[in-house]
């Protein structure tokens, strides 16, 4: 499998959920910031080595439609890292500084 797509929604409770679209695998997030990481270890979790997919894709409706891409390959390069961290900090409207923080 090359994709797998997570649907990410606001829980009523707060926070987000993602589900992926044809797989009973699912996650949860207090952040949106939070997601990738939740996804990447749901994956893992649902997966064996034989079946991962290669990418994860998020796509939500919050603040209007947006997708991020995820490898899956380890490590992550630090090129690919910053740059999901820049588009998920432009979506939110906010700066990479700003999302690093409530990251780490």
């Amino acid at each position: 499998m090359d994709e797998i797509i997570f649907v990410v929604e606001e829980a009523p409770e707060g926070g987000f959920i993602a589900r992926a679209l044809g797989h009973a695998c699912f996650t949860e997030a207090v952040t949106w910031a939070e997601l990738p990481v939740a996804a990447r270890e749901a994956v893992a979790c649902h997966f064996d080595d034989v079946e991962t997919p290669r990418v994860i894709r998020l796509t939500t409706q919050h603040g209007g439609e947006h997708h991020v891409t995820i490898p899956l390959h380890r490590p992550l390069r630090i090129g690919t890292v910053a740059g999901i961290l820049k588009e998920v900090a432009d979506h939110l409207g906010i700066d990479r500084d700003a999302l690093e923080r409530q990251l780490f």
